[in-house]
């Protein structure tokens, strides 16, 4: 092989190598090949002193030269000294392996290898980023499916209340609603204007969190006061569907909090409690309690809420912080699926946290920590 044909081989932009004998020693490897297999000196060598067993070149070149067939891989991921820094790494190559032939005889093997990796990683991005688009579509779809059906619930019920109120208008007076009947139409209104409200309000959460622009008013408060407060107005709609909400909190609890955003995540987990309870009695307990988490230990705000209903399944108890999930079917309990995920946004906000502990058929338990 003449000298200048050897400087262009050295120089070339691919990986480039000839091994010949029954050892497969090195008879070429030029500058690129010899970086990405460390640096070391390779030529007379045997492929076997070079790489080790488990090396996917040396197999595919043990390969090529047993039987005969030249060896193809586009994008094939090797594991090399790419960045020629002494640590291994994966990188992506299209490779050419064909056997050498002296007659009938195999006598070596030319390797002929250009690095695609940043392409491929290219690509690879490319490939995830559509995927997270997809995703977002999907969720955009089913967001707008769940929100349109949740938002029309109490619409419905809001509009035939207002129409049997106009109704009874136009009756005569002896047949229109007496006052009784009229404060029990206006309330069930209330009701639904406010569950409206509440919807509202998540969807304008999500909003804010995924902008990043979930406003907090820090002050001092006591947790106890909030959560008394919350379990006070949870009585009249936890009594509806049989439930008695029993409250510990006679110790104040105090620490820098945003009170409205803690009364936001309290309000939730007992109205999930009442929802998913069963009509049995429903737990609230506000403590201080010590804790040790790797290396930060100290003292932090806790309140829980304990129902003894439904439960949850292991399987389920992560994902129904997640937007849009649920451990339930949609038919049976309306919700958005967002409450426990906006709630965890504000305790994490917030400096705190949200954890699950339940089963199936045994309740659930959720409490929010909070620093002190």
């Amino acid at each position: 092989m003449s000298e200048s044909l050897l400087r262009h081989l050295e120089d070339a932009p691919a990986a480039i190598a000839v091994q010949r004998g029954p050892e497969l020693r090195y008879e070429l490897a030029n500058r690129l090949y010899g970086r990405l297999l460390g640096g070391a000196e390779l030529m007379g060598r045997a492929l076997a002193e070079v790489l080790p067993d488990w090396a996917q070149l040396r197999r595919i070149l043990e390969a090529v030269q047993r039987d005969g067939h030249p060896f193809i891989g586009r994008e094939h991921r090797f594991l090399v000294d790419r960045l020629g820094d002494g640590e291994l790494r994966d990188a992506y190559f299209d490779v050419i392996c064909q056997p050498l032939r002296e007659g009938d005889a195999i006598v070596g093997v030319l390797t002929f290898a250009v690095d695609v990796t940043t392409q491929v990683e290219a690509r690879q991005r490319m490939e995830s980023v559509a995927a997270e688009l997809q995703r977002a579509v999907e969720a955009r779809d089913e967001f707008l499916s769940v929100a349109s059906h949740e938002l029309k619930t109490p619409l419905t019920a809001l509009r035939l209340q207002v129409q049997s109120l106009q109704r009874s208008v136009h009756r005569a007076p002896e047949a229109q609603y007496s006052a009784e009947q009229l404060r029990a139409k206006f309330d069930a209104a209330d009701r639904q204007v406010n569950r409206l409200v509440e919807l509202i309000d998540a969807l304008l959460d999500v909003s804010r969190v995924q902008a990043g622009h979930m406003d907090v008013n820090l002050e001092e408060i006591d947790l106890a006061a909030v959560v008394t407060e919350v379990v006070e107005r949870g009585r009249t709609p936890a009594a509806a569907t049989g439930s008695i909400l029993k409250l510990d909190a006679a110790t104040p609890v105090v620490g820098r909090w945003d009170r409205s955003r803690v009364d936001q995540v309290i309000t939730n987990l007992v109205s999930n409690a009442i929802k998913y309870g069963g009509g049995k009695p429903i737990d609230v307990r506000v403590y201080v309690e010590s804790f040790s988490d790797g290396d930060n230990q100290g003292r932090r705000a806790a309140a829980s809420v304990t129902d003894h209903g439904i439960g949850i399944a292991p399987a389920d108890q992560a994902r129904i912080f997640e937007r849009f999930e649920r451990a339930v079917s949609r038919t049976s309990y309306a919700g958005l699926g967002l409450g426990l995920w906006i709630s965890r946004q504000i305790a994490e906000t917030l400096g705190g946290t949200i954890i699950v502990e339940s089963a199936p058929g045994a309740g659930a338990r959720f409490t929010l920590f909070l620093p002190l």
